[in-house]
């Protein structure tokens, strides 16, 4: 539960399903008072017999517009949809930091990308470098969590290692790919170039 929603719970929130079987609960959400209005994420989460722990997210929208419903005037639904997709956007804004890498035969550098946090409450996910299928052996550890909190923001980096025997005047590109909540975002890319020089000893 993120700062400024809460629920009453009765109780705790028990299950033992048969194959097949399934169990749900209505719970109500609203809005401490003085809360921010925004986008928050309300999260329900269960643990396997492994420990490993299993979550599905639903967005709250406080103090905001109602998101568009069916049925409504094509004139009138179409721009708000558009608005709802711009709100939704704005949720995590990813920049690149490392516009571009040089990198000789044997070198090394990071790419970093900054994830800024636009909701109201934390956002969580995973991060991936995407990169074409030939340059992946510079591209060694391509995946990452991460938290960002509200109003702040979280910088990741990937390491790349351009392999000792890599031709000067390679050229590729690379981006990364961002995962929450059910929700993708992709950085701008960036080109990694093998130069003539001799790697820094």
């Amino acid at each position: 539960m993120p700062d400024g929603l809460v629920t009453e719970l009765s109780g705790p929130l028990g299950y033992q399903l048969p194959p097949l079987g399934y169990a749900e609960w209505e719970l109500t959400v609203r809005g401490r008072p003085g809360a921010a209005a925004g986008h928050y994420f309300l999260a329900a989460r269960i643990r396997d017999e492994l420990r490993q722990a299993h979550e599905d997210v639903v967005a709250v929208r406080l103090g905001l517009p109602l998101a568009p419903g069916p049925g409504g005037p094509p004139d009138e639904l179409l721009p708000a949809l558009d608005a709802d997709r711009q709100a939704i956007a704005a949720q995590l804004d990813v920049s690149v930091l490392t516009p571009a890498l040089q990198l000789p035969a044997g070198g090394g550098g990071e790419l970093a990308v900054r994830l800024a946090n636009r909701a109201a409450s934390p956002v969580r996910g995973e991060a991936q470098l995407i990169s074409p299928h030939g340059s992946w052996a510079a591209h060694q550890a391509w995946t990452t969590g991460f938290v960002a909190e509200p109003g702040r923001a979280a910088e990741l980096s990937f390491s790349v290692a351009i392999p000792r025997d890599a031709r000067p005047g390679q050229r590729w590109w690379a981006l990364v790919k961002v995962m929450y909540f059910g929700r993708l975002r992709y950085s701008e890319p960036v080109w990694i170039t093998v130069t003539a020089d001799s790697p820094v000893r």
